[in-house]
């Protein structure tokens, strides 16, 4: 399956092991030769523009020269020029069939494309030639993974692992084998999952955060915040001061909205003009007058600044991954499916057990262009913004859908005090009534959200789509989320 993270591809970014020699040079002019020393040089000193520029001047004049075609063949592949780097691989290779160096790097150029075969077929002829080539284990059986044949790669894998027990990428794809490949061995594929992941935390891209602290937080707020506005608080009809709403994807973010705009009378503004992660650090001052800041955007340091100078609170709505995963799942391979979306691509042509197992761990796209898994981006997300409302000291409330739709009156009621309006409980069950699922949506409306967009609005109907292949995955790679964030006391679901 797709999604894994990257192993050492065989010298990472330097120079190539043979091809790093002056092997050849000496059949090179004079003025090749001065060209190939500093083409090298520049490589390994990082200025892989110059080292270019140099390794073509070579090849103009001695145009089948197989080490200098190594060379920049593996700077285009390792700067994610794909289709360059292959054709000049290929070159290499046609050249000198026998030179393994220039075969692996061939079939790590075609696995990057998710051309899993031809990349078998390179390694493979690269371990009939030389069954000691460092790794060739490990790339074997990760490409025969990606392409379904669990028990083969198992194979592999377990040499690569005989070869190397500390390397957590290898135990990591063994695992995941053994976990997918066969019920009888699910759960020792999920424990050496679990072993990879402690041995290397960041395994998957992104470190599982610890969410504890944020939890917490929560309690706390919610342990000393009334709920309804009391008989001797006096009503209010305007917020403290400003305010916006952050929700991950697929977490209710139109129900956010609505709420919000109910409580307190605003409009919303939920501007496209930007990428969701990079927010100018003076989005808040495009806010028109009336209106609240919205979107699923991530915080920096620059538009935290501006928010402390502001004065501006924050709502974070989250959900349980599992739903998320379901929700995000149905959404890009339906409303808004797209050959062109980076989703929609990972998700197409596959079952949905599969598709969700590249929303539990990742997928990848071509040219090494990687997605991560939803819910562990979407914890770092909750993370980095609890880090940065404490540190720029932000108020700050999260919110889970499932406090929205399972406990609306109550919810509704503590957003209307932290926003500095408490409600009373009748007013809050109007607001509660007139955001049902089944109710028009203000937000939804003014965005034009396509027919079908709403598909259940229900908690855990990820029960209904989990395959137990699902279950055991999530709870390998989850690092205990969701007993931190309140979904579960254990692992026993």
């Amino acid at each position: 399956m797709d999604g894994q993270p990257q192993h050492g591809e065989g010298g990472g970014r330097g120079l190539g092991s043979s091809a790093t020699s002056a092997s050849g040079i000496a059949d090179l002019s004079v003025e090749a030769q001065g060209f190939l020393r500093s083409a090298m040089a520049a490589h390994r000193a990082g200025d892989l523009g110059r080292a270019l520029e140099l390794y073509e001047a070579v090849l103009e004049r001695h145009p089948n020269q197989v080490s200098v075609l190594f060379l920049a063949g593996k700077l285009l592949l390792d700067t994610d020029d794909t289709e360059r780097g292959l054709a000049w691989m290929h070159r290499a290779v046609d050249l000198n069939p026998d030179d393994p160096n220039s075969r692996v790097l061939l079939g790590h150029g075609h696995f990057f494309q998710l051309e899993y075969d031809q990349a078998l077929e390179h390694y493979e002829r690269v371990l009939r030639q030389d069954p000691k080539q460092a790794k060739i284990h490990y790339y074997i059986g990760r490409s025969l993974a990606r392409m379904g044949r669990h028990e083969a790669a198992q194979l592999h894998l377990a040499c690569a692992f005989e070869e190397d027990p500390t390397d957590a990428f290898v135990l990591y794809e063994l695992g995941l084998c053994r976990l997918l490949g066969d019920e009888t061995t699910r759960s020792e594929g999920a424990d050496l999952v679990r072993r990879a992941m402690a041995m290397q935390p960041d395994l998957l891209g992104i470190e599982v955060a610890d969410l504890r602290p944020l939890q917490r937080h929560r309690q706390e707020q919610n342990d000393r915040m009334p709920i309804f506005r009391t008989a001797d608080e006096p009503v209010r009809r305007r917020p403290e001061g400003p305010y916006a709403c952050f929700s991950y994807p697929k977490c209710g973010t139109h129900l956010l909205s609505d709420t919000a705009q109910l409580i307190t009378g605003d409009k919303f503004y939920w501007p496209n003009d930007f990428e969701s992660n990079a927010v100018p650090p003076d989005a808040l001052n495009r806010v028109p007058e009336g209106h609240f800041f919205i979107g699923h955007w991530h915080v920096n340091p620059g538009f935290g600044m501006d928010m402390r100078t502001k004065g501006c609170k924050a709502i974070v709505q989250y959900r349980d991954p599992r739903d998320q995963m379901v929700s995000f799942y149905y959404y890009y391979t339906g409303v808004a499916q797209d050959p062109e979306n980076m989703y929609s691509q990972i998700l197409a042509g596959v079952s949905r057990e599969e598709a969700i197992n590249r929303l539990i761990v990742g997928g990848y796209l071509k040219g090494r262009r990687i997605i991560p898994g939803q819910g562990i981006n979407m914890i770092a997300w909750m993370d980095v913004w609890y880090r940065a409302c404490s540190f720029f000291k932000i108020p700050v409330f999260f919110v889970s859908y499932e406090e929205m739709v399972e406990n609306k009156v109550e919810t509704v009621g503590r957003l209307a005090r932290f926003l500095g309006m408490p409600l009373s409980r009748a007013e809050c069950e109007v607001i509660a009534e007139a955001t049902g699922f089944e109710k028009r949506s203000a937000t939804m409306e003014k965005n034009e959200a396509p027919k079908g967009f709403k598909r259940k609005g229900v908690a855990g109907d990820w029960k209904n789509h989990f395959s137990p292949a699902n279950k055991a995955l999530f709870k390998a790679v989850s690092g205990g989320m969701l007993q931190q964030l309140g979904y579960e006391v254990d692992d026993a679901w």
